[in-house]
């Protein structure tokens, strides 16, 4: 901040460096109705508010803000057709809105600002993970030595590959003490983007560096093609080498989500389409075929991996040519040399094999550097009207999410106290409806219900916390509480859904034999007994070993 400080020198410029450096620390993953948005989200409002009324200058449109305000618009219409406003979408947009407005206005003084911030969110992530090394902090991730703010490496490796593209990039500043000081955070950062083992963010960082050589050379764009593409088929191999079997399990992602994207190719299956529906699909094209392979490296997701097929998924054919109409027209009016350039086209590539855009972090970042673009202007809006469309679009959505927060803060409280109070029983049961579309809500409803022996109202609200987010742990829950009310048809229905889902995972076929012991189904629960022993396993486990021996014990106590 000290560098940031020296640097940057207007307060203004210092205030927006500093949220973008410590932004990671106040939001999570976005659409679970995360409240930490609250504070970076009215800041973002306090300062547009701030610039809006000091700065009485004409607002300048590109033909990329056009764009982007007709995606912008697209994606709320489609959010509200399939019924998915929720808390943490609502203050997600105020964010992203208010922060591209607010570099919009002031957008000659606050590219560096912007810049600089981003420079220093990869240094601050770098020394956690540098801390997570040396065991002062705890990792975020129990089978990662690092991960930042961050749950998991991945998007740790995105953040250090931006700054340090960023940096690399403005080594061409004339200032000899701030080029040694970029060229010391580059030397910082870079052995935590090797440790952060994310080939997503190699490839990113790769791309960018490329791209800022083939600025300095003097070759013409054939020439620059050819040495991209080099490159490319060059690492491509040493990358799928360096873990196989990842790299697989993406593959098998796309065919699952490109099944997704059938439902409705010209508008998609609506917002999160993936998140919802990703797992039923899976067990859809495992119960019709799939290889002995694809069955063994399958896991629990619902991430598309591929951020253009997210978007197919969810917003159909219409949402990508609009996306790719905002990225191409920016990079037809600014180049792909300029620093903001660079740090769009790194987010852009780790997007096509990671999920940026599931992440409030770095959808901010990357909204930022798009409200950075320089292209030409096709309408001036006077300073008036400038207020006046901002003041409104930011009231309007700081109305819905201020009414989705309540709703949402309510209910949280009445959730806490509910084991205690009556009058907050009744509040939760009667407003449930005003909730319905809060994964993280309706979640801990169902989760609480069921563990408080309720189980016949447990499972309405599983059942919509299944068609909310389709996963093995709801559908084992809900399969839990059909058994505590002897519904074992449907019982067996939730267990053969998850062995369909996660066909190399010995806990599904072990819950569908204890459910056949219990309902006298001695002939299936041997088979089912037979079957755990034949199976192949994912991973063997000690629980696995414990399962089997149980299967065992079956099969002989019947004799067989």
């Amino acid at each position: 901040m000290f560098f940031a400080i020296i640097v940057l020198k207007n307060k203004y410029n210092i205030i927006i460096a500093g949220i973008v450096a410590i932004f990671p620390f106040m939001g999570k993953i976005a659409g679970f109705g995360d409240l930490s948005l609250i504070v970076p989200t009215l800041i973002c409002c306090v300062l547009l508010s701030v610039v809006i009324t000091r700065r009485k200058r004409a607002l300048r449109i590109s033909l990329t803000d056009v764009i982007l305000v007709i995606f912008g618009v697209y994606v709320i219409t489609r959010d509200i057709s399939s019924d998915s406003i929720t808390a943490g979408r609502c203050m997600q947009y105020l964010l992203t809105t208010s922060a591209y407005m607010l570099v919009r206005l002031y957008c000659d003084r606050a590219t560096k600002a912007v810049l600089m911030g981003i420079l220093l969110c990869g240094v601050v992530q770098s020394t956690i993970a540098y801390l997570q090394l040396a065991g002062v902090l705890n990792s975020n991730h129990s089978a990662f030595a690092c991960t930042g703010s961050f749950s998991n490496p991945a998007l740790l490796g995105c953040i250090v590959a931006v700054s340090i593209a960023v940096a690399v990039s403005e080594l061409k500043l004339k200032s000899n003490a701030v080029r040694w000081v970029l060229v010391v955070c580059i030397a910082y950062m870079l052995p935590v983007l090797i440790l952060s083992d994310s080939r997503a963010s190699w490839v990113a960082f790769g791309i960018g560096v490329i791209i800022i050589l083939l600025r300095e050379w003097r070759l013409k764009t054939f020439w620059k093609m050819v040495v991209v593409g080099v490159m490319a088929i060059w690492v491509a191999i040493p990358l799928y080498n360096h873990k196989p079997v990842s790299a697989d399990a993406r593959v098998l992602i796309w065919k699952v989500c490109g099944n997704i994207s059938k439902e409705n190719t010209l508008t998609g299956a609506g917002t999160d389409a993936v998140r919802r529906e990703y797992m039923h699909y899976q067990a859809d094209y495992f119960q019709n075929g799939g290889t002995e392979k694809e069955r063994i490296i399958t896991a629990n997701n619902n991430y598309a991996f591929n951020e253009l097929l997210d978007i197919l998924c969810s917003y159909g054919v219409i949402g990508v040519i609009l996306f790719l109409s905002v990225v191409v027209t920016y990079f037809a009016c600014n180049g792909i040399g300029g620093t903001p350039s660079v740090g769009v086209m790194c987010i852009l590539v780790f997007g096509m094999f990671s999920y940026p855009f599931s992440n409030i972090v770095t959808l901010t970042i990357f909204t930022l550097l798009l409200a950075m673009e320089k292209g030409k202007t096709i309408l001036y809006l006077r300073y008036r009207c400038a207020k006046y469309i901002t003041v409104i679009m930011v009231v309007a959505l700081l109305s819905v999410a201020g009414v989705k927060w309540w709703e949402f803060k309510r209910f949280d409280d009445a959730l806490k106290e509910y084991c205690w109070k009556i009058s907050e029983k009744e509040y939760v049961k009667s407003n449930f409806h005003n909730i319905k579309n809060e994964p993280m809500l309706v979640s801990r409803y169902g989760r609480l219900l069921y563990e408080t022996g309720n189980y016949a109202e447990a499972i309405p609200i599983l059942d919509r916390m299944r068609e909310l987010q389709a996963s093995p742990e709801v559908y084992y829950d809900l399969g839990k509480c059909y058994e505590k009310t002897a519904e074992y048809d449907n019982a067996e229905l939730c267990y053969k859904m998850v062995s369909y889902m996660l066909p190399a995972y010995i806990t599904p076929q072990y819950k569908l034999m204890k459910l056949y012991k219990l309902s006298n189904q001695d002939v299936k629960a041997i088979e089912t007994a037979q079957y755990m022993l034949d199976m192949p396993l994912k991973k063997e486990t000690s629980e696995s070993e414990r399962m089997k021996i149980e299967a065992m014990r079956i099969i002989k106590a019947h004799g067989v």
